[in-house]
């Protein structure tokens, strides 16, 4: 099984808010950006 890693960060969170760090695992395609964006987005 291949499994694709996607790391997401927020870079400027709310004020007064921790940034979001995110480790994403995924069997899915994952070669673009806006392939890694799109996998983020069906996780969120």
């Amino acid at each position: 099984m291949t499994v694709r890693a996607v790391y997401a960060r927020e870079d400027q969170p709310p004020p007064g808010q921790e940034a979001v760090s995110w480790m994403l695992l995924t069997t899915a395609k994952v070669a673009t950006f806006d392939e890694a964006t799109e996998k983020i987005h069906w996780y969120t």
